[in-house]
């Protein structure tokens, strides 16, 4: 049986990631990255995972005193997440940055295995802001790079359990067209994240160390969700919307088998209006 530890377990990409590796029988141990309420649901999310029993949540502060991780075991931070939701603090101190170190570099030398959620925009942006700097610096001090670990860059995703920081999910929790979108979403691709997920899990399995960008593999994708949704694409679109991935030998990996987009959009407007309805 395979051996997680995910960092951001309750949050958007680190839920989906965990559930799925529960669904193919790995044991997870969870650890929120944060001990605000940052998450509205949280609570409903941790219900529903914790009903496996293969799964048990840590705190941040007690992988302190944990014995080392095996080589086997994947360590996994959805830095997508972070981002994402602007916790840019979390980057701040040394406590982070010592855990890591600690799960990766064992006294044997065999640490965990490092499994990385990375925004895409770490990959092809060559703007220098800070929390791309932290996240940079971070991944070099613990010395992990497409060698040693899988690092997955991610464009935009959408579906259930997203927060409000995306426009798909603001659209339908606020019931009206957001004015302008999240400056952190990219608006160059779009993925369901089940979709994403599947193939992340895929690879995961595989074990092979490299970094690896995700695509919908399709054209214009972001005007047929914002279509679907009655948006005016002209008021969110980048202009210039070509990506050319050249750096750090990613691997393109593309969707080849899509849930529907109008059914992958459906699944996410019912999931929020159960939530709304308590019944979730």
């Amino acid at each position: 049986m395979e051996n997680a530890y995910i960092f951001g377990s309750f949050r958007f990409a680190g839920f989906h990631l965990c559930n799925k590796l529960l669904e193919k029988g790995w044991e997870v141990v969870g650890i929120d990255l944060s001990n605000d309420e940052t998450d509205s649901i949280a609570e409903e999310k941790k219900l529903e995972i914790g009903r496996n029993a293969n799964f048990c949540e840590m705190d941040l502060k007690d992988l302190h005193s944990n014995d080392p991780f095996e080589q086997q075991t994947a360590v996994i931070i959805s830095f997508y997440d972070l981002f994402m939701e602007n916790q840019d603090s979390l980057f701040n101190g040394h406590t982070l940055h010592e855990i890591l170190l600690k799960m990766l570099r064992s006294d044997n030398g065999k640490g965990g295995r490092p499994v990385f959620l990375l925004p895409i925009q770490l990959l092809v942006e060559s703007e220098q802001n800070e929390i791309f700097t932290k996240i940079r610096s971070l991944m070099e001090e613990c010395d992990i790079s497409s060698e040693n670990a899988q690092l997955f860059y991610l464009p935009s995703m959408f579906g259930e359990w997203q927060p409000s920081s995306y426009l798909v999910q603001e659209t339908f929790q606020k019931n009206h067209h957001p004015h302008k979108n999240n400056e952190r979403e990219w608006m160059k691709d779009l993925i369901y994240v089940d979709d994403a997920i599947s193939r992340i899990v895929d690879v995961i399995e595989c074990g092979n160390s490299g970094s690896f960008f995700m695509d919908s593999g399709k054209t214009n994708y972001w005007e047929e969700c914002l279509e679907l949704l009655g948006i005016d694409g002209n008021a969110f679109l980048p202009e210039e919307r070509k990506v050319i991935i050249d750096s750090q030998n990613a691997i393109r990996i593309s969707i080849t088998n899509h849930t529907p987009l109008d059914v992958a959009l459906a699944k996410q407007k019912e999931h929020n209006e159960l939530i709304s309805k308590g019944r979730i």
